[in-house]
């Protein structure tokens, strides 16, 4: 055990050294806790003087009345004890009430809330008889300890109607209860002391972390820039000799001495060629749309030809794997928006819908619904689960499955045609499901006055 709290002191210590956040959070601590101590000691003090100047001032007063009336009564000391018992009923400090008869320097005792004691003398307190005697317009209080305890002795003379002093009050009063109530002041101070410097201790701690993570997403700000900046290099270098390829592609596609066999193989180079020139432009994009500086040319058109056109560029992809591909303009109107990346946008989804169907078709339609127009790209693929549908539009989230292990992919496509859509102002959604199909809905804003049946 005691290698086990060494080590946590020693590593403690440690991360003390290597984070300075630490070290001026238990510092502040320190100085908190000392400072709290020492205004609640200072705040206990003056409470309790002022604790005891209220006893002496309640126990004066109390001695005041009474010197009043007591000569009148002083031959009847059964009235008299009924009244300091009542007295004593009402103020549960009070230990001792006597009055005592001073003549001839004996001090007997003729009313007490202790009857047994009334005839006695009273021989323990002639020092403060004597006080009394020497200011007999005053109630003089001393301070004492009996059994651990602090009490407070009040002493009153009681003077004839010719000044002469006849006889004095005598009271004790125990503090123990009003000590007690400091006490358990001072405690729950501590206790509410201790509970404020682990909050602020937590808060602190929560505070150095959020330092460390602040530094720490800067460090990450940093690499992911460094990491853009690398795949915007690697990209551009990639479209040089990528660009020289659909060269010779070109070259190739305009000889007549080409035949037919060798024509499929061009083809097919030509079309990888331009998926992965697709890929490069949304690598590249991908670092545009997350800090906002996308380059749009947003104008009206008609979004008619593009759809057309872009269906029909998949025309072969689609014959090669044995699925028809058709377009449907049910209803066309002018839309504001960017054409090349509109036509992204249908490369993405279409390419997308090619990619996760294994037999049947992909049929694209258009309609007007009310001020909007409704592009509907429908598939008889593999389709999605609900829950598969959350995370569809997340940045490189792929459906993970027996079914799409062999289907390659950076699962960057939808996020940017998401991206995409919502900076030129249109809407995209998903309907699908598992094993039947999935319908991607892309919805436009349509110029007033421009909606053609």
């Amino acid at each position: 055990m005691f290698n086990s709290i060494k080590d946590g002191f020693f590593k403690g210590i440690r991360q003390i050294k290597e984070n300075p956040q630490l070290a001026y959070t238990i510092l502040t601590a320190v100085i908190i806790f000392f400072a709290f101590l020492f205004v609640s000691n200072n705040f206990l003090l003056i409470a309790k003087d002022a604790q005891d100047r209220l006893v002496n001032v309640r126990i004066g007063a109390m001695h005041d009345v009474l010197v009043k009336f007591i000569p009148e009564k002083i031959e009847r000391p059964d009235d008299l004890s009924e009244k300091m018992e009542d007295i004593a009923k009402n103020n549960e400090t009070i230990l001792d009430f006597r009055i005592v008869s001073i003549e001839d320097g004996q001090k007997k005792i003729i009313s007490s809330i202790n009857r047994e004691e009334i005839g006695t003398l009273d021989r323990n307190n002639d020092f403060l008889y004597n006080l009394a005697i020497v200011k007999p317009d005053y109630s003089l209080t001393v301070e004492d300890f009996v059994d651990n305890e602090r009490v407070f002795t009040t002493i009153r003379a009681i003077t004839n109607k010719d000044n002469d002093v006849v006889g004095a009050i005598y009271t004790s009063q125990s503090l123990s209860q009003a000590d007690k109530n400091i006490g358990r002041g001072i405690i729950n101070g501590i206790i509410t002391l201790i509970v404020i410097l682990v909050v602020i201790m937590a808060l602190f701690f929560r505070f150095a972390k959020v330092i460390d993570y602040t530094v720490l997403y800067r460090r990450l700000k940093e690499i992911d820039k460094m990491k853009d900046d690398f795949i915007s290099m690697a990209t551009h270098e990639l479209r040089t000799p990528l660009t020289i390829v659909r060269g010779y592609v070109e070259f190739l596609k305009s000889s007549k001495n080409i035949n037919e066999e060798d024509n499929k193989i061009i083809d097919n180079i030509d079309l990888h060629s331009k998926r992965l020139s697709l890929l490069i432009d949304d690598i590249l994009l991908v670092p545009k749309i997350e800090q906002g500086k996308m380059d749009l040319v947003m104008e009206e058109f008609n979004p008619e030809k593009e759809i057309v056109e872009t269906t029909e560029s998949f025309s072969f992809i689609a014959k090669e794997k044995g699925l028809t591909i058709t377009s449907c303009i049910q209803g066309s109107s002018t839309i504001v928006a960017d054409k090349v990346k509109f036509r992204q946008v249908l490369v993405n989804i279409i390419g997308n819908s090619i990619k996760y169907t294994k037999k049947g078709k992909i049929e694209i339609k258009t309609s007007v619904d009310k001020d909007r127009l409704i592009i509907r790209i429908s598939d008889t693929g593999i389709g999605m689960s609900a829950e598969e549908q959350k995370g569809l539009f997340q940045k490189f989230y792929r459906i993970r499955t027996k079914d799409t292990e062999d289907i390659t992919g950076t699962g960057l496509g939808l996020w940017i045609t998401l991206k995409l859509l919502e900076a030129m102002g249109g809407k995209l959604s998903v309907e699908s499901i598992k094993g039947v199909g999935t319908h991607m809905i892309l919805s436009f804003p349509v110029v007033e006055n421009s909606i053609k049946n």
